[in-house]
């Protein structure tokens, strides 16, 4: 059984110094919590003791359900994670010793989830969340095992978290302002780090668009935090200091691929915030010839093949763009050359780790720390795109494209509310759905189409929407029956009476204007003043309010201009 290798994941692709994953330490009681680059020796000297042939079938089945999925086309990280909730858990069941079968585990299952769950809740280094995710990761695996229809977190206590606290408006927009600090700050790193500057001599100075400035050794430590260089300290050895010149002048991808790796990582991020592509896509990309092709504002970047005239659509970009990505080509040509590497965004290290692997931008991370912005990860990068491109189309259909989601996905996970878009559409939709209009004279409006009534006289002023005596011969007018439009209605007529007695004009046309738009508020007043003694009880009152000088707010500002225009008159 120790020479088979049936329980390792010939699938998955590692770098140089990874530890293969191989269930079979899990068949021994406390291999599960050995040391993983030992395991195997250990298994052949016999230090874990028997084999517990108990396990096999166990084992088995979860290293089949596995492998399966990750030969089916499973992401390295979701196996990943798979793995290490299995050990995690076959620690757990070695460290109380119950019996691992296939008969057994999904009581072990339930009774290990409610440990879990305990120590959640006693703060023991268990999110909410993290407990949800290891809890349902194990359970799928189960499930697929035992073939369950009813799974099996279904029966435990463990609940799915509560999803955020959505943000405001206001949060977004301050969210927004950090995304762009963060992107203008990785095009800055972009724009510094260019050949010459990086095989040439150190340090490496990063200057921002805001005065800030960041000096890179290239993993090389500054001569300040060394006690040999350190004001007051011990005298710098001369091997010291040919070794720090030798490194200096070794301008090779050995000395400079910190420096190389920053600028990539930088790169990547701006492509995705232009691009709306996750980064597991962003990073399997290839390196090639591209061809651009006008698409409304920006271009289809189509993969231009030997044989074939017009490639695939890799992706789609802004115009602004183009020149940025064409910099970056010439860059990665530059330092790469022929490399046996064919990714656009190639990170390597001496560690030679797996290229499957995608990034964690550890590098932007601890920039963004010394410079005092926020970081800013693919996943804020694609979300605030799309909430951007959202509200200025105002078109799910366009944006989901673009974002390369369905339309559900896009309006569930991604686009965050707006009060700003939401009072705008509220107010298109009252425009469009409510005939109500608020008129510049007192009263209501019907439609917004002035249209003058045939029974006005021939001096009466003209309706237009504008002109608030206008109003008042418009069929589209309306008394509104309440005690502040009867006011309102007093006021009015006081402030054309001022203006009549101020008129000085010899043009008899005007002031018959402004009498016909009295005569008309006189005429309504009576006849609403005659309809019943409740609103005749709301115009004695209004009288009186404009005999204390106390007019309607609508027409008060009005009336006291002509009141002192007429007290300066000679």
């Amino acid at each position: 059984m120790d020479n088979r290798d049936e329980f390792t994941f010939p699938a998955m692709k590692y770098g140089r110094f990874a530890i293969p994953w191989d269930l079979r330490a899990y068949l021994y009681e406390g291999g599960a919590s050995a040391d993983r680059k030992i395991v195997k020796e250990m298994i052949s000297t016999c230090m874990l003791g028997p084999l517990l042939e108990a396990r096999i079938p166990l084992v088995a089945a979860i290293h089949d359900r596995i492998n399966g999925f990750l030969v089916s086309g499973g992401t390295h990280s979701t196996v990943t994670r798979q793995l290490v909730e299995v050990r995690r858990f076959f620690q757990w069941i070695d460290a109380t010793s119950k019996e691992a079968t296939i008969a057994s585990v999904a009581g072990c299952f339930l009774s290990w989830a409610e440990v879990q769950l305990q120590l959640c809740k006693a703060g023991k280094g268990i999110t909410e969340k993290s407990l949800y995710q290891s809890v349902t990761t194990l359970a799928k695996i189960l499930d697929d095992i035992l073939d369950r229809n009813h799974g099996l977190i279904h029966f435990t206590k463990v609940l799915k978290p509560r999803a955020e606290v959505v943000r405001s408006s206001e949060d977004v927009d301050r969210q927004k302002a950090d995304v762009l600090k963060c992107c203008l700050a990785l095009i800055d790193i972009c724009n510094a780090l260019t050949s010459e500057k990086i095989f040439g001599s150190l340090p490496i100075t990063i200057e921002f668009r805001d005065g800030k400035k960041l000096e890179e050794w290239s993993a090389l430590r500054p001569p300040q935090t060394l006690k040999a260089f350190a004001k007051g300290g011990c005298r710098s050895t001369r091997a010291t200091e040919r070794s720090r010149l030798a490194y200096e002048n070794d301008k090779t991808f050995r000395t400079r691929s910190s420096i190389i790796n920053l600028r990539v990582q930088a790169e990547l991020l701006v492509f995705i915030s232009q691009t709306s592509m996750n980064l597991a896509q962003a990073y399997k990309l290839t390196a090639s010839r591209f061809r651009y092709r006008s698409d409304l504002d920006g271009y289809e970047v189509r993969r231009v093949y030997k044989n074939r005239r017009h490639g695939d659509v890799e992706f789609k970009i802004f115009s602004a763009y183009r020149p940025h990505l064409e910099r970056y080509l010439q860059w990665r040509n530059e330092i790469f050359g022929d490399d046996e590497s064919e990714r656009l965004f190639p990170l390597k290290s001496h560690a030679q780790r797996s290229e499957n692997i995608a990034p964690e931008f550890d590098a932007i991370e601890k920039r963004c720390q010394k410079l005092g912005i926020v970081y800013t990860g693919p996943r804020i990068l694609r979300r605030v795109r799309l909430n951007v491109l959202y509200r200025e189309t105002k078109n799910a259909a366009v944006t989901a494209d673009m974002g390369q989601h369905s339309e559900d996905t896009l309006i569930r996970n991604y686009v965050q509310p707006s009060r700003s878009l939401a009072a705008r559409e509220i107010t298109r939709f009252h425009l469009l759905t409510d005939p109500a209009f608020v008129p510049p004279g007192p009263g209501s409006c019907v439609k917004v189409e002035p249209l003058r009534d045939r029974a006005s006289p021939v001096e009466a002023p003209e309706p237009d929407c504008r002109n608030a005596s206008g109003c008042l011969f418009c069929v589209h007018q309306r008394d509104i029956d309440s005690p502040d439009h009867m006011w309102s209605l007093v006021s009015y007529r006081h402030l054309k009476s001022i203006e009549l007695l101020g008129y000085r004009s010899p043009e008899l046309i005007v002031s018959n204007a402004i009498q016909s738009v009295i005569d008309r508020l006189s005429s309504k007043l009576q006849n609403i003043e005659s309809s019943n003694s409740e609103r005749s009880e709301w115009i004695v009152e209004a009288r009186e309010k404009v005999r204390e000088g106390r007019f309607h707010p609508q027409w008060d500002g009005f009336i006291q201009l002509y009141e002192k225009s007429y007290e300066h008159q000679p």
